[in-house]
């Protein structure tokens, strides 16, 4: 159980810091009047981490346990909000790069995990 506190607390840290340095591009949106603006935070979106186990298993329900991660189809889910909690932008670059850094964290623990996202 400990293992995953602490992959889970170090997997929030990795994320935080991933998505305030992720490089973002930013877009330019125009109208059909044709008015135009740049929107800085880029793409709008959300992105997740999947971990293969089943939730009613040892290893899911002491997933479960830290609070944050929901069941879903395949596994357990953590959203890229359940990881960065204090973020509100819905930049698809910057969650995606702080969800990519929190697999890898889980990953080096021995956990399998997975980085998801999608555009809105």
């Amino acid at each position: 159980m400990t293992t995953y506190y602490e992959a889970f607390q170090e997997a929030k840290r990795a994320a935080t810091l991933a998505l305030v340095n992720a490089g973002v591009d930013p877009m330019t949106v125009v109208s059909d009047t044709g008015q135009s603006w740049v929107v800085n935070e880029g793409l709008c979106g959300f992105a997740w981490v999947s971990i293969p186990v089943d939730a009613r298993t040892k290893h899911g329900k002491a997933i479960k346990s830290l609070g944050a991660g929901r069941s879903s189809e395949g596994g357990m889910r953590f959203w890229s909000s359940d990881l960065v909690p204090d973020y509100r932008g819905q930049s698809y670059e910057r969650q995606l790069a702080g969800c990519k850094a929190a697999a890898e964290v889980f990953m080096s623990y021995g956990i399998q995990a997975h980085a998801g996202g999608r555009l809105d």
